[in-house]
């Protein structure tokens, strides 16, 4: 009796075997799927960051050709459509207006400038978050010879003398 008992319990745990054996290769299965799936999205998304970088790189370098196409050369200075200048013997880029032109006053004193320029900062003006005030010697430098306006200005000053 106790064979035949033991010869049962021996089918039952071997019925039981080859269902966990088959419910374990099933999941090997979804593993190695799985698998597949995650290589395919990573794939995927690395692709899409490349064609992103890629799409950014074009979309820049069509804005720097529109910008470039629409630019003014004046002596040494490439006068731009976005309201900055570029003086090349320094290579400091300058807004065309200033506080005064922009906010039609003058800054009352440096606290209020310094603040301007934060201000600035915070629009990304021209797409720039880096702009400061100038040393005395370079603002000078952005003057044209006899000092009446900016170099990069073509603008004529008419002067009435009676």
């Amino acid at each position: 009796m106790k064979t035949k008992a033991l010869e049962e319990e021996y089918k039952k745990l071997s019925e039981e075997q080859g269902k966990l054996q088959s419910q374990s290769d099933k999941l090997v299965s979804v593993v190695e799927g799985l698998k597949k799936v995650r290589k395919t999205l990573l794939v995927s998304m690395g692709m899409m960051v490349l064609a992103f970088a890629l799409f950014q790189r074009y979309k820049n370098s069509s804005r720097q050709q529109v910008i470039e196409d629409s630019s003014i050369k004046i002596e040494h200075w490439i006068k731009y459509e976005n309201g900055t200048a570029l003086d090349m013997k320094t290579g400091l880029l300058w807004m065309t207006k200033d506080f005064r032109n922009i906010e039609k006053t003058t800054p009352k004193n440096w606290d209020e400038a310094m603040a301007w320029a934060d201000k600035i900062n915070e629009e990304y003006f021209a797409r720039f978050s880096n702009w400061r005030l100038p040393s005395i010697d370079e603002y000078q430098a952005t003057l044209n010879p006899d000092r009446t306006k900016p170099a990069f200005d073509q603008k004529k000053i008419i002067r009435w003398v009676t």
